[in-house]
């Protein structure tokens, strides 16, 4: 199993290494109780930094919608198989939803306003 580095490299925009520990809490909060999903209805895919956990949110959210499993076994085979497997390993305590989603969520909103002020400056 690899070892997982908390940064994500596919944005030009760096968040703090604490933002990527709270999406891989809420990921690893849904597939270890599935009410969890419920509670994250406000957020989307794009509101997720790192990339793996936008489309591992977006497959949750495909399983739930079709009322299927969300557990280790969704994600058999795939090539995030051996990463939701680490997810479930982070101590119970890391297991706070609502902060999450919260801190998930202003993130996001941060990193569109300096996109949109990005793409202004260019555009002048």
């Amino acid at each position: 199993m690899k070892k997982n580095k908390l940064k994500a490299t596919d944005s030009s925009i760096q968040q703090p290494a604490w933002i990527i520990l709270a999406e891989q809490a809420l990921l690893a909060a849904i597939v270890i109780d599935n009410k969890n999903i419920s509670v994250s209805d406000v957020l989307t895919p794009a509101d997720f930094y790192d990339s793996r956990h936008r489309a591992i949110f977006t497959r949750i959210k495909e399983l739930y919608n079709s009322g299927k499993a969300i557990d280790l076994t969704s994600f058999a085979g795939s090539e995030y198989q051996d990463y939701i497997i680490e997810l479930m390993s982070l101590p119970d305590g890391l297991l706070n939803t609502k902060q999450y989603i919260e801190e998930i969520r202003e993130e996001s909103i941060k990193r569109q306003r300096l996109s949109l002020l990005d793409d202004f400056k260019n555009n002048k």
